[in-house]
């Protein structure tokens, strides 16, 4: 049965991860037009999203940045999940408020030097995915110690490129898919290598039946060819 066939005209609400922003711009409409269905979309940090659907909140969808807040939501013996799926895949760029030249990402003295006695922007270590893929990878290039005191932590990613487009911050660590959202204010530094920090993937989860076809919808090859060219990677 297709999406179109079985959902029709159907209202559905969905929690997505904040960075999924860019291009569930340009895929929710494509469904609605499908569908003849609306999609409702809350766009927020991961962990944000999970509080309010454990206190409540009606999603018939989550997109989660990471798999460890996905099996926490699926572990509440309050919700159903009816269908699961991993939809994309993401890497961790270092990105600065001016052009900079080339920075060595193992080395502490650059870090210093390219913060210039400001703070690095990512998002919160304890709870949003990106932070804790941008806290692994500084403690695996071994420059956590050199970084850790000029850290400001934000709720989400798109906190992190506010600060760095606003020129609060010289760096910030967010998204590969971020970064190339973004036309001015912010340039790529490094990109980190995916080794350095656990997979960056986004697990989709259908709360409800409604929700089903809006997940198989994100796993279809012409969604994820618009996946891949918005920068993310196949899952």
């Amino acid at each position: 049965m297709s999406v179109a066939t079985s959902l029709r005209a159907e209202q559905i609400t969905v929690f997505a991860a904040s960075s999924l922003k860019p291009v569930f711009d340009k895929l929710v409409p494509l469904y609605e037009a499908e569908t003849g269905g609306r999609v409702s979309v809350s766009f927020a940090g991961t962990a944000t999203n999970v509080r309010q659907i454990q206190q409540g909140a009606q999603a018939d969808v989550f997109v989660s940045a990471n798999i460890a807040w996905a099996d926490a939501l699926q572990s509440d013996e309050s919700l159903v999940v009816q269908a699961r799926a991993v939809i994309a895949k993401n890497r961790l760029v270092l990105v600065s408020a001016t052009q900079l030249g080339s920075l060595a990402l193992d080395d502490g003295q650059q870090w210093n030097a390219a913060l210039g006695g400001g703070r690095l922007a990512i998002g919160l270590t304890q709870a949003v995915p990106a932070g804790i893929y941008a806290r692994q990878a500084l403690e695996r290039l071994n420059v956590w110690a050199a970084t850790q005191d000029k850290l400001v932590e934000a709720s989400s990613v798109q906190g992190v490129l506010n600060f760095v487009r606003r020129g609060e911050v010289p760096l910030g660590i967010v998204y590969l898919t971020d970064a190339l959202s973004i036309t001015e204010g912010v340039y790529q530094v490094a990109l980190f290598d995916k080794n350095l920090h656990d997979s960056i993937e986004y697990p989709a989860l259908a709360l409800t039946q409604a929700g089903s076809g809006f997940v198989e919808f994100l796993q279809r090859p012409a969604t994820q060819k618009i996946l891949l060219e918005m920068g993310f990677e196949s899952p």
